[in-house]
């Protein structure tokens, strides 16, 4: 190939990932109306997920608006230090966990 098109096909690659850049940048970070609305975007696969904390210990969170309870995974609740109070199954839309 020739040194100038292969530069051309560099920059044409180049520009393409900054503009994806652009584009998806921020586009799964909440922010919040001037009346205090907090406002999520769904990711690619449907959910709504974002950071948050339990125990001031950083987790990431999904939301489901259909659920009857809270559930934390065993392993993050043992890193959180919290202490089980019984055991459940939970249905999901893949399945039982």
């Amino acid at each position: 190939m020739h040194p100038m098109a292969r530069r051309l096909w560099l920059l044409a690659w180049l520009s393409l990932l900054g503009l994806l850049t652009l584009y998806f940048h921020g586009r799964e970070q909440p922010s919040v109306t001037a009346s205090g609305d907090l406002l999520l975007r769904a990711d690619a696969s449907g959910h709504y997920r974002l950071e948050g904390a339990i125990n001031d210990q950083p987790v990431q969170l999904l939301l489901d608006t259909g659920a009857t309870r809270v559930t934390i995974p065993s392993q993050v609740a043992a890193r959180l230090g919290l202490v089980a109070t019984g055991r459940s199954r939970v249905n999901t839309a893949a399945g039982e966990i």
